[in-house]
């Protein structure tokens, strides 16, 4: 499982416990910030030399985490369950190890809007370097006021009971009517519990960041803005046989749904699927998420299993 920007694997813990549960081995990497990049093999180093280091430091992560993976259990190809920011960093580790990767769900995914740009990392350095136009400049925008509107809406939920009990009075009404006037919906299975962890945590890593970590966090805003994967997934599916289903949320104030589904192109994926909520709400909502996540890798298996076989 690959996180989004700045989480580490508690963060999605009760995923991968369920996950466990349902009779499958999983593991996530706890490196927020990625490592090094000298840590990417020679070949490797190469293969993502275009890639800003933001996000070639996360995969260098990953690259060397499944790597581990794969050589002490003797695993063949394994699956992918991406959130956010962690579809590129998937997309750029599968694009250097194509063989390591059988299926993949990609959710709430950063890099798929505007697809028909051709796949190209954008420029590294400061964010007056980064952010070098007005398209990418609005894209980072709409980031961080989507990013606002679900921290805000977040925050109410988990501390509606407190402010509910301090000043005896009843906030479901006003939390109603300012969803309404974001665009976002309350899902009525919310549990404040995980949100409360959630929000923990991210406190907690924040505490223990260094100002580059902090610097790092800054700049990935435009890149993931930025990003373009659409053509890496195409080529995965056709050269690799990898399978992708693509996971968005009807309320995501980060990556719309519209935009996604106005963008998606058919070459890119093998199935899509709208649930309610907004941006990492399988952190949130654990359960049903996970099951649904169990079933599509199911639903993948069996489709592999009736592909005619290669000649």
């Amino acid at each position: 499982m690959v996180q989004g920007l700045a989480q580490d694997a508690r963060q999605i813990k009760e995923n991968m416990v369920l996950m466990g549960i349902a009779g499958r081995r999983v593991f996530a990497v706890s490196a927020p910030y990625g490592i090094d990049v000298k840590n990417l093999p020679a070949d490797i180093a190469e293969k993502t030399k275009d890639v800003p280091e933001i996000e070639r430091r996360k995969i260098a992560t990953l690259h060397q985490a499944v790597g581990h993976i794969r050589e002490k259990t003797g695993a063949g190809q394994v699956k992918a369950i991406t959130l956010s920011e962690g579809s590129i960093v998937f997309a750029g580790t599968a694009k250097a190890q194509p063989d390591w990767f059988s299926d993949a769900i990609l959710v709430e995914p950063a890099g798929m809007t505007n697809p028909d740009e051709p796949d190209q990392p954008p420029a590294e350095g400061t964010i007056g370097k980064i952010v070098e136009s007005a398209e990418s400049l609005y894209g980072a925008g709409k980031l961080a006021v989507g990013g606002v509107k679900d921290t805000i809406l977040q925050d109410a939920r988990i501390k509606k009971a407190e402010i509910e009990k301090k000043y005896k009075i009843d906030l479901s009404s006003r939390l109603v009517a300012l969803q309404r006037k974001l665009g976002i919906l309350n899902p009525k299975d919310f549990d404040p519990k995980f949100a409360r962890e959630n929000v923990a945590i991210s406190k907690e890593n924040a505490a223990k960041s260094t100002a580059k970590d902090r610097d790092r966090i800054i700049g990935a805003i435009p890149i993931i803005a930025g990003y373009r994967i659409g053509d890496t997934l195409k080529n995965l599916r056709e050269q690799n046989g990898l399978q992708i289903v693509v996971v968005e949320g009807v309320n995501d104030q980060f990556f719309n749904v519209k935009q996604m589904r106005q963008s998606s192109r058919a070459d890119m994926m093998d199935g899509s699927l709208v649930v309610k909520g907004g941006h990492g709400q399988m952190t949130i909502r654990p359960k049903p998420y996970t099951a649904a996540f169990d079933n599509v890798l199911d639903s993948l298996e069996t489709k592999r299993k009736k592909r005619p076989a290669a000649k």
